[in-house]
């Protein structure tokens, strides 16, 4: 995660194997969302 919110701005980050081309914000709440996803499965 450190990577990714660390990486230049203008980083062009390759298509979703579903979603296709996201934007970096796209990206990000994608992230966020799935990170959430498995802290609540563990009760984190």
């Amino acid at each position: 995660m450190t990577l990714f919110f660390n990486s230049p701005k203008k980083v062009e980050f390759p298509p979703h194997f579903y979603f296709g081309l996201l934007t970096r914000a796209q990206w990000n709440e994608t992230s966020n969302y799935h990170l959430h996803h498995h802290l609540r499965q563990f009760n984190a």
